[in-house]
């Protein structure tokens, strides 16, 4: 179990008591064990490492910073827009570089096939909790989406993603 902390305006997510697992097979990462390594579908390749969350946890303090909103210059000038009219319409005009949009709905509403078929021309970072890298890719080849643009990353603990964002885009643009 995570515990977050938040004393003096510095935030804290304390790892260093979670387990997580990895695939031996692809790298896979997960908070849970599972049979089946969703991403590369091998069978009892997710091996337990403590050492990840003892390694991880100091890099996992922030400083909080609070801002007036009426202070914050509102600069952004590009919008990437995804083609379909109504979706568009609904984030103002397209997405502002860096926006994070959280989709939800129950299963088989079609979440998936919208979000191919609206960023398949925008560089995007695809988190799921609900489907595999593989079951996401099926859905993509069989919509003749063109995946150059998507990267993927599947994971259930909503928590952990906003810690490790940051470090994809660092390594991937820096």
């Amino acid at each position: 179990m995570t515990k977050r902390n938040n004393y003096f305006g510095f935030c804290h997510l304390d790892l260093t008591n979670m387990t997580f697992f990895v695939c031996s097979n692809c790298g896979y990462g997960s908070a849970s064990w599972m049979g089946k390594c969703p991403d590369c579908g091998k069978w009892n390749t997710l091996v337990e490492k403590p050492e990840f969350a003892k390694t991880s946890s100091s890099k996992a303090t922030k400083k909080i910073k609070i801002t007036k909103l009426k202070t914050v210059a509102s600069s952004y000038k590009i919008r990437f827009k995804t083609g379909i009219f109504e979706i568009d319409r609904v984030i103002g005009g397209g997405f502002i570089p860096g926006e994070v949009v959280l989709l939800t709905g129950e299963p088989g509403v079609g979440k998936s096939t919208l979000i191919l078929q609206s960023l398949q021309n925008i560089p995007s970072l695809y988190i799921s909790g609900e489907e595999s890298a593989e079951q996401v890719k099926v859905r993509a080849d069989r919509l003749k989406i063109n995946l150059d643009n998507f990267y993927f990353w599947y994971e259930k603990i909503i928590i952990c993603i906003p810690y490790f964002i940051f470090d994809f885009f660092v390594s991937m643009f820096s």
